[in-house]
């Protein structure tokens, strides 16, 4: 109950990144089925029904999240929100989580997060999967919690995150396009570009010229492309209208339909 109360609210990272130790924390990733409300339910903590004076409880059990498989075994899961603005526990969550040795565990069905494509399934596992079969782990040693500070990663829901490896310098990204964000949120305004590498967890804004899609790029899809021999990201919105951006050089241009 003591860890409850000092690690039950979301919190920002201080520094770029910042680990964050706290054990409930890891315990939700550890038992995804379980939202917001059931945390305070499971530790006798009365949920406040006025929202302004409520603050949410952390959870691992979001709308809007990525996640990507690396090569390497990793599962990174980034971002992502918990309900809706009339819910006590909405928030936009900035983190980035890590699990190692990631395996399916059981979800809630309407925080489902789609298996990745290159995660090792067996061939008999495909015809078994259930609508809240998802990617997890119940050990709390194979989790590490990466937190931001809000000025250099804001709390991000339905972008994408793209995997990119450097085949000269062999540094390892992950590209963050897009998202919705809060009302106030500059995502609603321009589109966000950020690079989390791999190497030590830091995430830097990406500054980007050309002919981009403009804001609100939520729910767009995203793929790494070779155009001329150079890394592309291409993404596809939900108007159909396409964009590629040069990871090289952060320019965007359209791509004629």
């Amino acid at each position: 109950m003591n860890d409850y109360n000092q690690n039950k609210h979301c919190e920002f990272g201080t520094n770029n990144p910042t680990l964050m130790e706290n054990p409930f924390w890891k315990c939700m990733v550890c038992d995804p089925h379980l939202i917001g409300y059931d945390g305070r339910e499971n530790n006798n903590d009365d949920v406040v029904d006025d929202i302004d004076t409520c603050h949410p409880q952390w959870c691992f059990s979001r709308f809007g999240a990525t996640q990507t498989y690396l090569p390497d075994g990793r599962l990174i899961r980034i971002g992502g929100e918990h309900e809706d603005c009339y819910d006590d526990d909405f928030q936009i969550y900035n983190d980035v989580v890590v699990i190692r040795n990631p395996h399916i565990v059981q979800g809630p069905p309407m925080y489902f997060l789609p298996i990745p494509d290159n995660f090792p399934l067996e061939r008999k596992q495909h015809g078994t999967l259930s609508g809240s079969d998802i990617l997890g782990t119940t050990k709390v040693e194979d989790v590490t919690i990466y937190g931001y500070p809000e000025h250099v990663f804001p709390p991000t829901d339905f972008h994408t995150a793209t995997y990119v490896k450097n085949n000269e310098t062999k540094d390892e990204f992950i590209y963050i396009i897009g998202g919705l964000g809060y009302m106030t949120s500059s995502h609603r305004r321009e589109t966000h570009v950020y690079r989390l590498r791999l190497s030590d967890f830091s995430i830097q804004r990406i500054k980007t010229t050309g002919n981009g899609p403009v804001g609100c790029t939520e729910r767009h899809r995203a793929t790494l492309e070779t155009v001329g021999g150079r890394n592309m990201i291409e993404i596809c919105l939900k108007n159909h209208r396409r964009y590629r951006l040069d990871i090289e050089t952060a320019v965007w241009e359209q791509i004629n339909n």
